[in-house]
């Protein structure tokens, strides 16, 4: 991060305690407001200082130590004595047009909005404002039709100035930073986290900050709009988690108090995007009934086929812009991976089947790599002896709430890793890109969350053997995926080798002829990323399924 220090503010009155603590603002029981002078720096005037009581001894006699007396920052401030604040963490770095405070701007005068892209009565395009791109990649944020397939492209045009974004006051949209300090304690977002760094979980931020940009898609006239979006900026500040039903309720409550659009449609024309992983089964039950979610775990106890979207996550292996494009080594790269597959014949001779993760548990991915790219004999066996006293590896036994649903424990349990043709390997190979490049077919399951793999193997064209249960796949309304992907329900593990050894060299190469048409779509990071737009176009084919288009603007503009 990048720390600086304009002149500070006077801490107000109300100043929230975003702490662990019983108080109303947040304070711990016994403590107090005191004078600044007493905390370090007086807290710089950005915040107050807090006065917690001495801890009394075991025996509950004399204390053991003298009270602690620390700032408690006003929001957009961190460090012992709120001396530092952030101003590179803000959305499209707040357009130009204002001041980034650790994860949210302060505009200049006549221009307003989370990223303070809007103003009124000033004609101007959204896709000129300054942007950063270290956030999101070196390319526009406004909707691209020339990016999608012909097939899909009606679904976008038909969101053409027709999707309204919701303005939240920070009491509502700050919500989840508010719980996310509590949560992780005094140390949380102590420091600069840009919002480009949020690793697997900054899907949202990307698609956020476009559509905040995006002339082709927003407009500012509700009467005109087909979907509704309500921003929640949940992981703004919290990449690991956030408090779902507090702060999706509370922006309920406050949009159908202040605004007729939900009560017009029963909320059927909102959307929502929830990032994080198994996080769309945390949707409070109205809104996940109600409304459009968009995320990431597709599962079907949690997600409809029907109303919702499934979108693709951001990998691992190009967690930011930086990564995407140089790797880890300077020489491997998923953005250089993907431009060099296209230019590949269509045929493979690599690996029949490929495979490299955790087994029964999280973290044996390409953060952390098998030496040599292959397990070793005992290895293997040390797997298959877990995974054969494990019941929830049997390919006819569901249990959908244990470590990749029992599937990876499945498939070492029928001893795929045996065969001569296949590579299936108990943790990441440090070959990764080589291997997927050449692979033929490349095994998709969940993990301790979603499954991320496919998005690889999408970017580097290995065709994806997807093996799970009542999975909704990304963009599943709008992508057939019978074209260039292989689907096996876990009870079909025993027949995986015989089922993909019959799939000739001529449809595989017809299956990789398709997945071209779709890959763009799986990586978020411009230039070569399309993600957007293919979710504005899952979207869009939703409007029309819904019935959310003309008619029901006519009939709002009736009311």
């Amino acid at each position: 991060g990048r720390p600086f220090a304009p002149p500070p503010p006077a801490a107000p009155a109300e100043l929230p305690a975003y702490s662990s603590g019983t108080k109303k603002d947040g304070r711990p029981d016994g403590s107090a407001w005191v004078v600044p002078s007493r905390c370090p720096h007086s807290c710089s005037a950005r915040g107050r200082c807090l006065r917690t009581p001495a801890s009394p001894s075991p025996g509950g006699g004399r204390r053991l130590d003298e009270a602690s007396y620390r700032c408690v920052c006003v929001d957009g401030a961190f460090g012992d004595g709120c001396e530092s604040i952030c101003s590179n963490d803000c959305f499209n770095g707040c357009s130009g047009h204002g001041t980034c405070v650790h994860g949210w701007c302060q505009c200049d005068a006549g221009w307003y909005g989370v990223d303070c892209s809007d103003a009124a009565g000033l004609q101007y395009r959204r896709s000129a404002l300054s942007t950063d791109p270290m956030q999101f990649g070196d390319g526009t944020t406004r909707a691209q039709l020339s990016v999608l397939p012909a097939t899909l492209r009606p679904h976008l045009r038909r969101l053409r100035r027709s999707v309204y974004v919701y303005q939240m006051p920070a009491s509502v949209n700050r919500a989840a930073e508010a719980w996310m300090w509590r949560q992780w304690g005094k140390d949380a977002g102590r420091g600069c986290d840009p919002v480009h760094n949020r690793r697997i979980y900054s899907a949202q931020s990307h698609f956020d900050a476009h559509l905040l940009h995006d002339d082709f898609t927003r407009t500012l006239d509700p009467k005109r709009a087909s979907l509704f979006y309500v921003p929640l900026f949940l992981n703004q500040r919290v990449p690991w988690g956030a408090d779902l039903n507090a702060s999706m309720s509370r922006a309920l409550q406050y949009i159908r108090t202040r605004h007729p659009w939900w009560n017009a449609s029963s909320g059927r024309d909102h959307v929502w995007f929830v990032f994080g992983e198994r996080q769309t089964c945390l949707v409070p039950p109205e809104i996940a009934k109600a409304s459009i979610i968009v995320g990431h775990w597709g599962d079907e106890d949690c997600m409809s086929p029907d109303k919702d979207v499934v979108v693709p996550t951001i990998t691992p292996v190009q967690h930011d812009y930086p990564r995407f494009v140089q790797g880890r080594d300077g020489t491997h790269s998923l953005q250089r991976s993907m431009r060099g597959s296209a230019e590949l014949p269509l045929g493979r001779s690599g690996p029949l089947v490929f495979f490299a993760g955790g087994i029964t548990s999280f973290g044996a991915s390409q953060d952390n790599l098998r030496k040599g790219g292959i397990d070793s004999q005992e290895k293997q066996e040390k797997w298959l002896k877990r995974v054969t006293a494990d019941r929830c590896a049997r390919p006819d036994v569901s249990c959908r709430q244990v470590y990749s649903m029992g599937v990876r424990q499945a498939i070492w349990r029928e001893k795929l890793y045996a065969e001569p043709d296949m590579r299936i390997v108990s943790a990441g190979v440090p070959d990764y890109f080589d291997v997927v490049t050449k692979a033929r077919f490349c095994i998709h399951t969940e993990g301790n969350g979603w499954g991320a793999r496919v998005v690889d193997y999408m970017a580097m064209e290995c065709l994806p053997l997807m093996v799970n249960d009542r999975m909704i796949f990304p963009y599943a309304n709008v992508l057939p995926w019978e074209d260039f992907a292989i689907h096996l329900r876990k009870d079909q593990i025993p027949a995986l080798a015989a089922t993909v050894r019959n799939i000739s060299q001529r449809r595989q190469e017809e299956m990789r002829t398709a997945l071209r048409l779709y890959k763009a779509g799986f990586v978020w990071w411009r230039p070569d990323g399309a993600a957007y737009e293919f979710t504005l176009a899952a979207l869009g084919q939703r409007v029309e399924q819904l019935g959310l288009g003309r008619a029901a603007r006519q009939a709002r503009a009736r009311s």
